[in-house]
């Protein structure tokens, strides 16, 4: 094992680890259907955090990755449930969005192009849910990074043929929430993904 695949290893599983803790101190772990409003931001801001750390591990693996052509596919039709079968997750999925990570951040505006901002005056607790529905995707992609680290390739691909500009890495925010290892990790990440992009504008 090389010297970045040991980082990359080292870094899934910290942010792995700092998510079950973040989890564990929230109370996520005992599945409660509500939570304070305080207690949801909290927690909203530690997933962003992760999420960025996750997505640029992964960039940096997905520029290690050597692609096959692709080739078509058909989804399979769903099966209809067997008689006396109830779907118990129909209402569940009419109230919570199911969440996906997205590979790329979102691109910054002009400075002073802020979107605007709505104020509303709700009060008292949130559901739990979709802390919980993204907690498990991240958990999910983390256990099998090599998949998404290939759909992550295949879109660095199509954007750098289409001539577009090199990604950029800005400066994570939020560091002062994360463990001493993981921080260490997401301090040297700039550098990884910066030495991954390097050949970015090669065209041999």
């Amino acid at each position: 094992m090389d010297q970045q695949s040991t980082f990359l290893q080292q870094g899934f599983e910290q942010v792995r680890l700092d998510l079950l803790d973040t989890i564990g101190n929230a109370n996520l772990h005992l599945k409660p259907e509500t939570i304070t409003r305080s207690l949801r931001a909290k927690v909203r801001a530690k997933l962003k955090v992760l999420e960025t750390i996750l997505r640029r591990l992964i960039l940096v693996l997905a520029m290690s990755l050597k692609l096959d052509p692709v080739k078509p596919r058909q989804s399979p039709s769903a099966a209809p449930p067997q008689e006396g079968v109830e779907d118990v997750t129909a209402s569940f999925k009419r109230h919570i969005k199911t969440y996906r990570m997205a590979l790329m951040g979102r691109p910054l505006g002009p400075v002073g192009d802020f979107p605007e901002i709505r104020r509303t005056a709700s009060k008292g607790p949130v559901l739990a849910a979709p802390l919980l529905v993204q907690a498990a995707v991240l958990l999910r992609i983390m256990k099998h990074p090599d998949a998404a680290a290939r759909r992550m390739a295949r879109l660095l691909d199509r954007i750098r043929k289409r001539g577009e500009g090199r990604p950029h890495c800005a400066p994570l925010v939020g560091r002062h929430r994360l463990t001493p290892q993981l921080g260490l990790i997401a301090s040297l990440l700039t550098a990884h993904v910066k030495t991954a992009l390097d050949t970015w504008y090669d065209t041999g």
